[in-house]
């Protein structure tokens, strides 16, 4: 039996009568706070005092979402403290170090050898070259030496969108936003292909390329996500593709297999 004090701690206080007319609650705008999803222990108003009415079932399924939305940092109001949301900060980057390194992980076993998190290379006489700040760290780089290319690859976990308004957010910020994702991974794409020399001697360096190519690599890229995610229909500079999707295709051909006009080329890829 789960007692009243309990049930308001955790899943962010009972829902009432009152908390839906101050909200004003309107059944398509998903992210209000007043639902049943986020907060499923209704008030039921009693001549022996207020009640509790809840289904077993439909908390337990309100707890496994409420933990889903704490991987992205949401959390109910009453759960909030300095300590637990610096706690948190630190497991959102630990969670998203483990996503970059096991789409890295995949991408090796699947013959592309690489690195990831990388912030500065190291050219063959031992300069060091750092990531310029508006550049920003590059989440993967990885090899293909039977294709002359190189892969320049961006991290991103997603939610399951399914909601129209929760989908026009996440196109802002992968694409429409000033400072989109997107925008912010082409000038990554950009530096690798300026300079690349410095990139495949460092992958020599780390025994991730056995010499450095005579000819410019091409430049394949994409922003590989848990998820498939709406923005994918309107990336066009890149791709935007989950890993199962990536490693689906890549399985399917032998090779990278996204080649549209101007994907790789690294003249296109050169700021004007």
């Amino acid at each position: 039996r789960l007692k009243c004090s309990a049930a308001d701690l955790l899943l962010h206080g009972p829902l009432t009568k009152e908390a839906l007319d101050a909200e004003e609650r309107i059944l398509w705008k998903s992210k209000q706070k007043t639902r049943m999803l986020r907060r499923p222990f209704l008030e039921f108003p009693h001549s022996t005092g207020k009640h509790l009415c809840f289904s077993k079932e439909y908390a337990n399924r309100s707890l496994g979402y409420l933990f889903r939305e704490m991987t992205f940092g949401v959390l109910p109001e009453t759960w909030r403290t300095a300590t637990l949301e610096t706690a948190l900060r630190r497991a959102l980057r630990e969670i998203d170090k483990r996503w970059e390194h096991h789409v890295h992980e995949t991408l090796e076993a699947k013959g592309l050898p690489g690195l990831c998190g990388v912030k500065t290379f190291m050219t063959a006489d031992g300069t060091c070259v750092e990531i310029p700040a508006e550049v920003g760290e590059i989440d993967l780089i990885h090899t293909s030496q039977s294709e002359n290319a190189l892969f320049v690859g961006e991290v991103k976990r997603v939610r399951q969108q399914f909601h129209p308004r929760d989908q026009a957010a996440d196109k802002s910020k992968f694409i429409t936003d000033s400072n989109a994702y997107v925008q912010k991974f082409l000038r990554k794409i950009r530096w690798v292909a300026a300079n690349w020399v410095v990139v495949c001697e460092y992958l020599v360096s780390k025994r991730k390329m056995s010499s450095v190519p005579t000819a410019p690599p091409r430049i394949q890229h994409a922003m590989v996500t848990d998820f498939e995610s709406i923005a994918q229909v309107f990336a066009m500079e890149t791709r935007i593709v989950s890993l199962r999707r990536l490693v689906s295709e890549y399985d399917s051909v032998g090779k990278w297999p996204f080649h549209e006009s101007g994907d790789g080329d690294m003249a296109n890829m050169l700021p004007e």
